[in-house]
């Protein structure tokens, strides 16, 4: 371990020559007058100033020159220790801004995903492959997923365990999702029912999408995107409970909007405030 951890100034009385304060390292001679003289000891260089350099010294380190208190000599650690100090500065920033940028990285791949699942449901109800109430079913899945998330994001982190649990949740849903589109049961795009839920799909996938686009570029942070994800959910648990029965009448469907208007007002709120991150 070094005698000294920054470079330290030894203080002494001009008139008296005597130590004012003196730390183990420090030399015992007296105040030198020689101007540029230099000195080696197991700590460091040791550069002696002139008197008008340590009177100038004593007052930037807040010393009054008027009470005769001037430093001595200051020591100086070598280049090699100063370049390792450098480095390790520079690897911590480094290593800093790379695992923001990886959190940040994975959140939006897990909102990503969402937007893919959605995206399959509403294209199962166009296509006939899924009916009401299988879609239904579906985004009760997709409303546990998006608690699983809102849950992770809540400390601002994903860490690789909650990662994977997500991922198995979405591996799972992703297999609901391919057996009901090929399964015997077959919808009718056409009708009113199918026709709301199609709609409700689509605006989830808008909404996902901007969430995503969020984190992308800084707008949003991770512990917004869990709130936000949080509330996606409770639309889709909603969507999930008027399509149960195989039918959305008109009402549920306007209790449905609703939901979605109030999480559009949560997105364009959570990107348009004054916490961002940095992209």
């Amino acid at each position: 371990m070094p005698r000294a951890t920054r470079s330290t100034i030894c203080a002494r009385d001009d008139v008296t020559g005597k130590s004012r304060h003196r730390p183990r390292h420090c030399r015992s001679e007296a105040l030198p007058r020689e101007e540029n003289s230099t000195d080696s000891g197991r700590a460091g260089t040791i550069r002696y100033a002139s008197y008008k350099d340590r009177r100038a010294s004593a007052a930037g380190i807040g010393v009054n020159p008027s009470m005769g208190i001037a430093p001595v000599y200051m020591i100086h650690f070598g280049e090699e220790h100063d370049m390792n100090v450098i480095k390790t500065a520079v690897a911590i920033a480094v290593g800093t801004l790379f695992a923001g940028a990886a959190f940040a990285q994975t959140a939006a791949t897990e909102i990503q995903r969402n937007v893919n699942q959605q995206e399959r449901i509403e294209q199962g109800l166009k296509s006939g492959q899924l009916t009401t109430r299988e879609a239904a079913q579906l985004e009760r899945g997709e409303a546990k997923i998006e608690r699983m998330e809102s849950k992770a994001l809540s400390d601002g982190k994903l860490s690789p365990n909650e990662k994977a649990r997500i991922e198995r949740a979405q591996n799972a849903e992703s297999r609901a999702i391919d057996r009901d589109t090929h399964n015997r049961a077959v919808g009718n795009p056409n009708s009113a029912s199918s026709q709301r839920m199609q709609a409700d799909v689509q605006r989830n996938v808008n909404e996902q999408r901007r969430i995503e686009q969020g984190i992308k570029s800084g707008q949003i942070t991770n512990r917004e995107a869990g709130r936000l994800e949080r509330g996606q959910a409770h639309v889709n648990q909603t969507e999930a409970r008027a399509g149960r029965d195989g039918h959305v009448g008109p009402h549920e469907q306007q209790r449905i909007q609703a939901a979605e208007s109030r999480q559009s007002n949560h997105i364009y709120n959570e990107k348009h405030d004054r916490q961002t991150r940095k992209p």
